[in-house]
């Protein structure tokens, strides 16, 4: 007995030998870090033979505290867990010391000599991603500065939240297509891809979950999808339904706010006042139409301009309004860009034609003038000024059909005639660059040009198909080519189903085109103006205030006026001098189109809206779109 108990003595010692061993081998670690809070810690490798209670002796923290700060650990440890001990300040040991960053985050200390540009580059980051997550942040680094590096995923997460709010998922349904979801969500197609990028590779199929907005997610001032007309199958080629140019809800990106300061807004615009001693009114037989005199055009532009100034001052714009006559001289202009008023400007509207644009625009950058082109369609980038260009471009124009035809024409075939001039051959390439356009994703095998010269006319009737919907460019430029060629293809409407389609700036020339053939033929046309005259909540108010005070009805200058003015107003009104940063957050209803505008280089952006336009019923049905990559 005596013995038994010596042995079992003897087995109670060595296990309490080797847990003492066991206690004294823990060696305290020395890697610190620091989380995103501020609250330090050593990090602990799990030995093999070490417990929960050892560690929490060595270390002098409780076994609680260290349960709380490691929740995995209450599950028993593992050798090479990681474990975070708390410790105060005054216990961080003298070495270097590691953030813990946030998920979706990691930390970057600034080295001796390192600058702001060798941060961006390494983790291809852009000075705004910091400065988001780091509001302090300038571009004078300090040594062992902590910098929050965001992940591009983080970025991009962070950036559909803020744009669409809060996602929910939607099971696409079987026959759900972009179309119809646009219809559904107020979202086009690059907005679906935009959220849900895997769309771009296996497009829409039948049981795929997407992410869309949640209903009511959204914040600040939000625009709405409005149809009118009674509902139709939408399998019908001419569906009746109105998009209005509005913006889908978005989360507002910038801070809106009311400035008191008063801002200096010039507009350029060729009034001829040396002309005014020509206009007749004492003799009834001399009296012309306004529109024979060619001041009056833009005269029309000021006066909407000068509705929508007289809106914005109640709103609480505070402006100093300064109008020039450009008279379409280059000397007249010349000699306005100098005057000393001009370099305080903070918005100039104009000059309204493309030989004087390239003077206003020069001036502008050197001033840093805010510039509001109107009528051109130029490749900027060498001005380099903050110029917004209002007209989109040929291209865009086409490219907002080529989307329709994706959109909502998924048995098509697509034929271009043209008859061989320098313009039509310029055309056709800007058609097929849009058409073709890899985003677009239209079946090229479908697209077959024709020239007229060479039997084309001819051959294009001959190859029409009685099973798909013919989608007929015509690109001619002779009206009475063009005048017969609808009237033979009206002939065919019985046995085919056609859709002539062009853009407005090249059909609006044509005054003796038959409206029963472009409604037959479903005319559908890209166009930067198109006023819906029964929105009886902006257009008739407008057209009413505009009558009070003109004596005549708004012509399209006049709407044109308003919008720009309008537009641009809000954009100083409510995001001040830097408003370029903010300009698709600006919130101002507008009539003739909407404003979406993309930059093109550096300070310079073009509006991407186009409408497009079909006859239905003798009446112009809009189906708006937004080109945002075609280019």
């Amino acid at each position: 007995m005596r013995v038994v108990f010596q042995l079992i003595l003897i087995s109670f010692l060595l296990v309490f030998a080797q847990e003492i061993q066991a206690q004294v081998t823990i060696v305290k670690s020395t890697e610190a870090v620091q989380d995103a809070s501020g609250q330090n810690f050593l990090l602990h490798h799990v030995a093999k033979g070490e417990n929960l209670y050892r560690i929490s002796l060595a270390y002098g923290v409780s076994s609680d505290i260290l349960i709380k700060t490691n929740p995995e650990a209450a599950q028993g440890l593992k050798v090479g867990q990681t474990l975070k001990i708390p410790i105060p300040q005054s216990e961080m040991p003298q070495t270097k010391v590691t953030k813990i960053a946030p998920d979706g985050f990691s930390y970057h200390q600034v080295l001796k000599g390192e600058t702001m540009f060798a941060v961006l580059k390494k983790y291809q980051l852009t000075l705004g991603d910091l400065q988001r997550y780091n509001p302090d942040l300038t571009d004078q680094l300090k040594l062992n500065q902590w910098i929050l590096i965001p992940s591009q995923q983080k970025i991009q997460q962070d950036n559909l939240l803020n744009k669409w709010g809060e996602l929910e998922e939607y099971t696409l349904r079987n026959k759900d297509n972009y179309y119809r979801l646009h219809k559904k969500f107020s979202l086009s197609q690059e907005d679906l891809e935009e959220i849900n990028p895997e769309l771009k590779s296996s497009g829409l199929k039948k049981g795929l979950v997407i992410k869309v907005p949640k209903l009511n997610s959204f914040e600040g001032v939000a625009d709405t999808l409005v149809t009118t007309g009674p509902t139709v199958k939408e399998e019908k080629l001419a569906e009746e339904i109105i998009v209005k140019n509005e913006k889908p809800n978005q989360r507002l990106k910038c801070n809106p706010q009311v400035s008191n300061r008063t801002y200096k807004i010039g507009i350029m615009v060729p009034l001829f006042t040396e002309l005014n001693s020509q206009i007749q009114i004492e003799n009834s037989y001399l009296i012309k139409r306004s529109e024979e005199y060619k001041s009056f055009k833009f005269i029309e532009f000021y006066q909407g301009a000068k509705l929508a100034l007289d809106s914005l001052k109640q709103l609480g714009l505070k402006a100093e309004i300064y109008v020039w006559d450009t008279k379409f001289d280059k000397q007249t202009v010349d000699s306005i860009i100098k005057i000393p008023i001009f370099k305080e400007l903070d918005l100039v509207i104009g000059p309204f034609h493309s030989s004087n644009s390239s003077q206003v625009l020069a001036a502008a950058a050197k001033y840093n003038i805010h510039c509001v082109d109107l009528f051109d369609d130029l490749d900027a980038a060498s001005f380099g000024a903050k110029t917004f260009f209002v007209k989109t471009s040929e291209i865009r124009n086409y490219y907002a059909l080529g989307k329709y035809i994706q959109d909502s024409l998924p048995n098509y075939r697509i034929s271009i005639i043209h008859n061989g001039s320098d313009a039509e051959i310029q055309r056709l390439k800007n058609l097929k660059k849009a058409l073709y356009a890899s985003n677009l994703r239209i079946d090229t095998s479908r697209v077959y040009i024709y020239n007229y010269k060479n039997a084309g006319f001819t051959n294009l009737m001959n190859s029409l198909d009685a099973k798909k919907i013919n989608v007929v460019f015509n690109l001619v430029e002779n009206e009475a080519t063009i005048s017969n060629f609808l009237r033979q293809l009206n002939l065919k409407k019985k046995e085919f189903s056609i859709m002539v389609m062009g853009i407005e700036k090249s059909w609006s020339k044509f005054t003796t085109l038959e409206l029963n053939y472009l409604n037959d033929l479903h005319y559908t046309f890209s166009t930067d103006f198109n006023v819906d005259y029964e929105d009886s909540l902006l257009v008739k108010s407008f057209d009413d205030h505009f009558y009070k005070t003109y004596k005549k009805t708004p012509p399209k200058m006049g709407y044109l006026g308003y919008d720009v003015t309008w537009f641009f107003g809000h954009a100083l009104l409510y995001f001040g001098q830097d408003f370029d940063k903010c300009i698709n957050e600006v919130q101002a209803k507008t009539m003739h189109t909407a404003f979406d505008f993309k930059p093109i280089s550096a300070g310079v952006f073009q509006n991407y809206y186009t409408n497009v336009v079909q006859y239905d019923n003798y009446q112009k049905l809009l189906k708006s779109y937004k080109p945002s990559h075609a280019r």
